[in-house]
Formats: C-alpha cells, sequence, structure tokens
C-alpha cells in the first residue's frame, strides 16, 4: 500500500510540473541591439498644416518642326531566277539497314515515258523504303529491295495503275511495265 500511494504522489507531483507556467524567452542579440538604437523619447510633432495651393506652372514654348531630309531614290530589285527542283531519283532508304535484300528489276516494255513510285516497309515493320525512276524501253533498273511490303504506282504517259507486291526470297522478281498492264513475276 505504501509503494502505491507513493507512486501515485509522484504521478501527481509529475502532472502539476508538467501544467506550470510557460517558460520565459530571453531576449536574443539582434532584439537587444534594436531596443538599444531605438530613442528613448518619442518626436513630437508639430501641429498639423492644411494644405497651401500650388502655383499653376507658366505655359512654355512650344518647339518648331524640323525640317524632313527628302527620300532617297531606291532602285527595285531585280527578279532572281528561281530554281527549278528536280524531283528526286532513286531509293531512299535509312542508313544501316540490317536483313535480306533481293534485286528488283524495273522494265519498260513500251515507248512512252514511264514513272515508277514504290512505298514500302521491311517485313519487321523497322524500316520504310521509298523509290522512284524513270525507266525507258531497253534500259531496265534494277533497285536492291529489303524482304517486305511494297505497294506501287506506275504512270505511262497519262494512264496511272495501282498494285502491290511482296519480296520473301533472295530470286530477283521483275516488274514488267506495258502501256495498259504492269506484270510482276520472275522473269528472266
Amino acid at each position: 500500500m505504501r509503494k502505491s500511494l507513493l507512486l501515485t504522489m509522484l504521478l501527481v507531483a509529475m502532472l502539476f510540473a508538467a501544467c506550470g507556467p510557460a517558460p520565459v524567452p530571453s531576449a536574443t542579440a539582434t532584439l537587444q541591439a534594436t531596443a538599444s538604437a531605438s530613442p528613448t523619447k518619442k518626436p513630437t510633432h508639430g501641429p498639423t498644416r492644411t494644405r497651401r495651393p500650388t502655383r499653376t506652372p507658366k505655359p512654355t514654348k512650344t518647339p518648331k518642326p524640323t525640317k524632313t531630309s527628302k527620300p532617297t531614290t531606291t532602285t527595285t530589285p531585280k527578279p532572281t531566277k528561281t530554281p527549278k527542283p528536280k524531283a528526286f531519283r532513286g531509293c531512299f532508304r535509312p542508313a544501316g539497314q540490317k536483313g535480306p535484300t533481293a534485286p528488283f528489276k524495273l522494265e519498260a516494255m513500251t515507248n512512252q515515258r514511264v514513272e515508277v513510285f514504290i512505298n514500302g516497309t521491311s517485313r519487321n515493320g523497322n524500316y520504310t523504303v521509298y523509290c522512284a525512276e524513270v525507266v525507258r524501253q531497253g534500259v531496265p533498273k534494277i533497285l536492291t529491295l529489303m524482304w517486305g511490303d511494297y505497294t506501287y504506282r506506275v504512270q505511262v504517259g497519262s494512264q496511272t495503275m495501282f498494285g502491290s507486291f511482296f519480296i520473301n526470297d533472295e530470286d530477283k522478281a521483275t516488274m514488267r511495265i506495258f502501256a495498259k498492264r504492269v506484270a510482276i513475276g520472275p522473269f528472266p
């Protein structure tokens, strides 16, 4: 019983000690220096004055305009000759392409002007290929294309033909272009 009474008294004393007044903070060096630098007497102000009206300033002389110089005559530029852009011819494919390729031959079987446009992607889809060629009769063009899926547009004179093909082996394929049709196959 003595122990429990002693323990209870100790807890009550700790409780009252915790509920005591908060300690007063001490003045810092900055606060003390500010307090010592301020004047001890408050400044006294005189009686409040009413505003006096100000004088209106006298008008000033406006400056006279200066003479402007006459514009000099300029020569009009002569038109320059506009360069005539040439259409892209050949194959555009990314550098460092990897993967199997195969030769692809273009033959014109007509004496009309033949333009061939080929667009495609490699089998894995990583590379795109764009080719544009002008083919003349008796002068075949051989392209090196990656294995993949391609679409073509052929213009013979004013006629346009469309189609598609794929390359999946190393044998040479040939596109023969006639006046009214296009044939793709393993021609000799």
